[in-house]
């Protein structure tokens, strides 16, 4: 079996000035498919966030109102950023090479990531652990 191509990237977040790791992969992955800094990739979870809670009458805590821990209703944001979602039920990670070129974001159990002319590009390689199986991937139209 053949992987992708594998090239690290964490979507700016170091050029941004913040350090360390989070759940922050919607992040990372808005950042390199939609080609914006991290800084926006992240003004654009968090208002998603603000949006998506007040419409259910709550309030995110603090530590899940920035997206750096991941976001609840991934599939809603990136539909309302334009992306259509094909799905790939069953499909183990072998399924990456399924995909169409150009700037995919593929979904796994827990984890975003993209995927840039079938090359996955991330702060750590996902397809190499076996485990996630693909549920599917985001394309625009």
């Amino acid at each position: 079996m053949k992987l992708l191509r594998f090239k690290y990237n964490d979507g700016g977040r170091a050029k941004a000035g913040i350090p360390g790791h989070s759940g922050d992969c919607v992040i990372r992955a808005i950042a390199i498919a939609e080609r914006v800094p991290y800084k926006k990739a992240r003004k654009i979870v968090q208002s998603f966030i603000a949006q998506d809670w007040a419409s259910a009458g709550l309030t995110p805590s603090k530590k899940y109102a920035t997206g750096m821990y991941g976001v609840h209703n991934t599939s809603f944001l990136l539909k309302s950023l334009g992306y259509k979602f094909v799905p790939t039920p069953g499909k183990c990670f072998r399924a990456y090479q399924e995909i169409p070129r150009g700037r995919v974001i593929v979904y796994t159990k827990g984890h975003v990531t993209a995927v840039i002319n079938h090359e996955v590009r991330d702060s750590w390689n996902s397809q190499k652990t076996g485990i996630r199986r693909m549920q599917g991937y985001y394309v625009k139209p």
